[in-house]
């Protein structure tokens, strides 16, 4: 057998699920003990561990691993959270285990550090969710959050059955012995483990004795000496060997003497310098005709005896015979030819045969102050005096010309102070007159765009305005609003915008039919949108402001619709207010309502004008009271508030809550999902997050805290008022809790009341005050019994006295609080009792010495007495526990002392006669005595 230098040799895994929905648990528990090789625990000491989960096998694919770090206790026990290690790998949350098997890998690092050795490999047989799935009823599924926000946790199911948890642990005679928490004692087995891996290197040894001399190696070469011979270098050995290493370089040379450089191609010359740009190759320089060459390089002179220089054709210049031309340059402003027939002064773009950017000044001599610059027949300028042909006209008119020469009055009048057009008296700064014989259709004034498509035109009786023409050859109708209401052919059309002294309306076809001339009455309206108000024909004081809003109107009034096809189908509804895009869409005759967000009311009509169905709803929030159809006196407050509703008097406030209220009446539910799978259920009060949330057909509820009464279903007249309180009764009814958490588990009992924080039932018909905690109960009178003779039937005296009291026996003791408080927790969840026992001092509950008895012992006193003794209360299932009502012993002590009494009376009689005949004797032996003094 190996010996591992450290064994793992006990697996506990503790499962915990959440408080509001089954959801799968992101870590779970692990507790072990640690041994070293000889069996012995490893005591406080910080340990490493390194948890795979792996797929499939115990050599499979790892899904997740981590590690952790801990401190065992003074048994060797380490306890971790799979699952809130410091990550290597994967998610908790990611792992499918519906694909198991998996399994469970182990590595140690006794020291602490990260060098591990495997301790073992192990089959999860259920994974941690798999096992309260197993045993507890799933809860409801949550609801669907909003959009880019989680929302919050749903429900929890019933919890599973208790786990049978390690109390304690001891080791005796090699074995190892598990003290369980249901006060079983299991031995483990043996706790050597299975040999293991190879220990870690030992530290060095001393050192050994010297070994002997290996055998001499053979000398080595050095070098001995270096010179140089006829540029090459040679090394002499120690061996006597001489080796040539090659050729050296020797010093620089000095300078050589200047080189002669032959005249050749390659020649630059520049003002009196030669150059010679193609070093390598000859230069030749050779005098013809006048020109001769002298002097060597680098002094060479070249001269002419002649005055003649021979030019050649360059840049700018070009050469015909004798004769140079010059093409002008482009870089210049000043004067620009640009060689195409166009030339300029002051620019170098020049767009005519003479472009002139600048001044310009023409003098001839004639010049003079006012002359103007004219041509004659020829086309000669000159400078002539202005002048301008004489013609009549009317004072004040601004002329115009009649031909070249001649002028005549405009349309334009101008009286030094105002402007008239078509007038002589114009009464502003500008006055436009029309013409008094003009058709209607001739406008009066006229503006247009570059395309000439009209902006703006002015008639006889309206003003037209065209923001926009997608196309078309001219600009008419489209993107227009008419005061008049009329188009640009004076004819009725679709207005944009309609005003007179009854309505408003803006947009195509607002308000169709009261703009369409009919003699139709409605009247202060106002309708803003494409077909708003577009059939209301008697309707009044109704304001719709969105695309088809209150698009079927006929006679309706006193009604505002904000919103794209808000109040769509309305007909003859009156008093309501719908806001949102299609809030109050279908209906028709409801009358004062309130609709408030997208859809909100989607569905209302109502059921007839002279009713109230329909009516009197206040809706508001997304799609609250999305299906209410004839509903009335309801009011939802929040996203989906109410959304199945067809039913009336029901008061929703928070997201969804009343969802899924079909017919139910008469409900309240104020937070989040409150009574939010309620259905027909009626008369309920729901004031908190999730309470009530799952009641569907269950009356009369009163639940006043977050999650208070969740999971009730069908359960009626419960009242329920603190966190948690009553959470999860189901189908129990005519219950009481008051305080957070009170009653909290029990899904079925009836007519119990629990009053306090953290008050556990355990049972129906009970009533219990205070959790574990409590260590007074006061009250200003003593508790008293309903006791009326008339009331009790089958009386009896079979009241045990003597032979049930003198069995009994009184003890003084401290009742351990937290044991009995897990006690009664046990079916909580374990992440509420966890935070509850971690929260809760039971110190001074726990430090009172109590007298009392021991219930078990009373029930055995009343057994063998033949007493039916009914101040024992016998537990009535596993969750419920023994209980004594001490009050009720003054009864079997009042028999005993009735007892005593007769047994007095009755010792009493026989002392009186006892005394009787003891003075009789008294009497005798004086008798007797005299005698004998006579004698």
């Amino acid at each position: 057998m190996k010996n591992f230098p450290t064994s793992l040799i006990l697996f506990l895994f503790l499962f915990s699920n959440s408080i509001i929905r089954a959801q799968t648990p992101q870590s779970f528990r692990y507790q072990a003990i640690v041994r070293n090789a000889s069996g012995n625990v490893l005591q406080t000491q910080n340990v490493s561990l390194k948890i795979s989960l792996l797929q499939s096998s115990s050599t499979g694919t790892v899904v997740y691993s981590e590690e952790h770090t801990a401190t065992t206790n003074s048994f060797g026990l380490v306890n971790l959270e799979i699952g809130s290690g410091t990550n290597q790998s994967g998610t908790i949350a990611s792992i499918d285990w519906a694909q198991g098997p998996y399994y469970l890998k182990i590595e140690l690092d006794a020291t602490g550090g990260s060098t591990y050795a495997e301790m073992g490999t192990t089959q999860l047989l259920s994974v941690p969710y798999a096992l309260f799935a197993a045993s507890g009823t799933p809860g409801p599924q949550g609801p669907q959050g909003e959009t880019g926000t989680a929302g919050q946790d749903g429900q929890d199911g019933q919890p599973g059955a208790d786990g049978i948890g390690i109390t304690n642990s001891y080791v005796l005679n090699d074995s190892l012995y598990l003290v369980l928490s249901n006060a079983q004692v299991l031995n483990a087995g043996h706790v050597r483990g299975v040999q293991g891996v190879q220990g870690l290197q030992g530290i060095q040894g001393e050192q050994g004795l010297p070994g002997t001399n290996g055998i001499d190696g053979i000398d080595g070469v050095s070098v001995l000496n270096t010179y140089v011979n006829n540029d090459s270098l040679f090394i002499t050995l120690s061996n006597n060997t001489t080796i040539n290493a090659g050729h050296v370089r020797g010093l620089q040379g000095l300078p050589g003497t200047n080189a002669t450089i032959h005249a050749g191609t390659g020649i630059s010359i520049s003002n009196d310098t030669l150059y010679n740009i193609n070093p390598g190759s000859a230069i030749n320089l050779t005098g013809s005709g006048a020109t001769s060459v002298s002097g060597t390089y680098p002094d060479i002179t070249i001269s002419s005896t002649d005055n003649n220089t021979e030019y050649a054709a360059g840049t700018g210049l070009t050469l015909a015979g004798t004769t140079f031309n010059s093409t002008w340059t482009t870089s210049n402003t000043n004067i620009f030819n640009n060689n195409t027939g166009f030339v300029g002064i002051g620019t170098s773009n020049p767009l005519s045969s003479l472009h002139i950017n600048g001044s310009l000044r023409v003098n001839d001599d004639s010049e003079s102050e006012g002359f103007v610059l004219t041509s004659d027949a020829s086309g000669n300028a000159s400078w002539q005096p202005s002048s301008m042909t004489s013609s009549s006209g009317i004072a004040n008119y601004i002329p115009r010309f009649i031909s070249s020469t001649a002028l005549d009055n405009s349309l334009l009048y101008q009286n030094g102070t105002k402007i008239g057009l078509g007038t002589t008296t114009p009464t502003s700064r500008l006055q436009v007159q029309a013409d008094p014989l003009a058709h209607d259709t001739v406008p009066l004034f006229e503006i247009k765009d570059k395309n000439d498509k009209t902006v703006m035109v002015v008639y006889n009786d309206s003003i037209h305005f065209f923001i926009k023409d997608p196309g078309g050859s001219k600009a008419e109708n489209k993107g227009a609003f008419a005061v008049s209401g009329k188009n640009s052919t004076k004819n009725i059309t679709n207005n944009y915008f309609h005003l007179n002294t009854e309505n408003l309306f803006s947009g195509s076809d607002a308000g169709k039919k009261l703009s369409s001339g009919m003699n139709y009455s409605g009247k202060h309206n106002t309708f803003i949108g494409y077909e708003a108000g577009y059939n209301d024909t008697s309707g009044y004081k109704n304001y719709f402001i969105g695309y088809k809003a209150g698009h079927s109107t006929t006679s309706g009034y006193s009604n505002i619709f904000i919103g794209d096809n808000s109040g769509y189908s309305n007909n003859v509804g009156y008093g309501n207010i719908f806001f949102g895009d299609s809030s109050g869409f279908s209906n028709t005759i409801g009358r004062q309502n309130v609709f408030i967000g997208y859809k909100a009311g989607f569905s209302n009509v109502g059921l007839s004008f002279a009713s109230s169905w329909g009516a009197y709803n206040v809706f508001i929030g997304y799609m609250a009271g999305y299906s209410n159809v004839v509903g009335w006196g309801n009011a939802a407050n929040g996203y989906k508030a109410l959304y199945s509703n067809t039913a009336n008097f029901n008061v929703a406030n928070g997201c969804e809550a009343l969802y899924s209220n079909t017919s139910g009446y008469n409900n309240v539910a104020n937070g989040y999902y409150a009574l939010n799978k309620n259905t027909t259920g009626f008369d309920n009060v729901a004031n908190g997050s999730g309470s009530l949330s799952n009641n569907t057909i269950g009356n009369y509820n009163v639940a006043n805290g977050k999650y208070a009464l969740s999971f009730n279903t069908t359960g009626s007249s419960n009242v329920a008022t603190g966190h948690a309180a009553l959470m999860q009764n189901t189908i129990g009814g005519n219950n009481l809790a008051i305080g957070n958490y009170a009653f909290f588990a029990g899904a079925d009992y009836s007519n119990s009341s629990a009053i306090g924080a953290n008050t556990v039932m355990t049972q129906s018909n009970k009533v219990r005050i205070g959790d574990v905690n409590v260590t007074v109960i006061e009250g200003q009178v003593a508790y008293t019994f309903p006791s009326d003779g008339r009331f009790k039937k089958n009386i009896t005296e079979e009241v045990k006295g003597l032979d049930f009291i003198t069995l009994l026996r009184p003890i003084v003791y401290n009742f351990d609080t937290k044991a009995f408080d897990e006690f009664l927790m046990k079916d909580m969840p374990d992440s509420i009792k966890f935070t509850k026992l971690s929260k809760n001092d039971y110190s001074e509950s726990y430090s009172i010495r109590q007298s009392g008895f021991i219930a078990q012992e009373v029930v055995e006193a009343a057994k063998k007495s033949g007493y039916d003794f009914n101040g024992i209360h016998k537990p009535v299932s596993d969750k419920d526990n023994y209980s004594v009502a001490y009050s009720l012993f003054t009864i079997p002590l009042v028999r005993a002392v009735q007892e005593l009494n007769d047994i007095n009376i009755d010792l009493q009689k026989k002392l009186e006669l006892q005394e009787i005949k003891n003075e009789d004797l008294q009497r005798r032996i004086e008798d007797i005595e005299k005698l004998i003094m006579t004698k």
